[in-house]
């Protein structure tokens, strides 16, 4: 007997370990005098201390994000898989991608490579909004082979999460156009909690979740495996054979992802120091000061 129970906190952990580096972070930047009210999130980890907390942070929430997709990746696999495997490994991959996006955001300040962090942060989004996109297509494709089946009550609750999925992944979208399109940092924050609130509809999937598993061998040693598993409120069909590819395929899609950024920065003439991003940050953190009429310098007399 096996049960998921323990996996149904990694969601929350990891909203809550988000949400707590933003608010520690840019509380500790404004009372330091390190940025104006309302940063953007990425310069609450330009300067210590709070530099240490941004990048803590998010590596810890890059890490939890990483071990949920696995872990149901690998309990879709085996009990209710795509129609396609190779396009299940490669839709890992790309999760898998995002998370280490997020990794090489935090430990990149925008102070010392503005380029470079930010091109992380836009592959992030990118990168799990393409992944919420297959996810929630074939979830759905899920629940319309089975959705006769189910109870009112049942169709109702299923109907809900795949909603809350839509909705969250939608609010993501919306709040990444609208940060790279006037900057708002209201529609950051929208952004990155929208990207965890996707994913709270496995807190409920992963404590209903349970694995009985007899196996008996006959005297033609042939197997005879009973699986009873309660998954997305269905009885599914036993576990298919897994490839060696489950393991290599997400890896060189990951490394394809690697690739790419590596050549965007090294062969696109990308200034990565950044010195007009610099000059722009040094600006935003001035803030009042910029509108004081600069003073004269004085005049020095030299020593006779």
């Amino acid at each position: 007997f096996f049960n998921m129970k323990i996996c149904a906190v990694l969601p929350i952990v990891a909203l809550a370990t988000v949400l707590a580096t933003i608010s520690v972070s840019c509380t500790m930047a404004i009372s330091a005098g390190h940025v104006p009210p309302w940063p953007q999130i990425s310069m609450c980890g330009m300067y210590p201390p709070e530099r240490y907390v941004f990048s803590m942070g998010f590596t810890v929430g890059s890490v939890l994000l990483a071990m949920l997709l696995v872990i149901n990746h690998v309990r879709n696999e085996r009990f209710q898989p795509m129609r396609s495997q190779l396009w299940s490994e490669v839709h890992l991959g790309l999760g898998l991608s995002s998370t280490l996006c997020l990794a090489l955001m935090a430990t990149v300040p925008v102070s010392e490579f503005p380029v470079p962090h930010v091109l992380f942060a836009v592959f992030f989004f990118l990168l799990v909004l393409v992944f919420q996109a297959i996810n929630s297509v074939s979830r759905i494709r899920r629940l319309m082979g089975t959705y006769n089946e189910f109870t009112p009550s049942e169709k109702g609750g299923a109907a809900a999460k795949e909603a809350w999925m839509i909705f969250w992944m939608t609010a993501c979208l919306v709040g990444f156009v609208l940060w790279q399109t006037t900057g708002s940092t209201v529609a950051q924050y929208v952004a990155v909690a929208a990207v965890m609130l996707h994913f709270c509809p496995y807190i409920s999937e992963f404590q209903d979740t349970s694995i009985d598993v007899n196996v008996s061998l006959s005297a033609v040693d042939t197997a005879r495996s009973q699986v009873t598993i309660r998954l997305l409120d269905t009885d599914v069909l036993p576990e298919r054979p897994r490839r060696v590819s489950f393991y290599i395929v997400p890896f060189v899609v990951v490394l394809v992802v690697c690739g790419t950024l590596w050549f965007m920065l090294a062969h696109l003439s990308l200034d990565t120091k950044g010195s007009q991003v610099q000059q722009t940050i040094a600006q935003r953190r001035s803030g009042a000061m910029l509108q004081r009429p600069a003073r004269p310098p004085k005049q020095v007399r030299p020593f006779k």
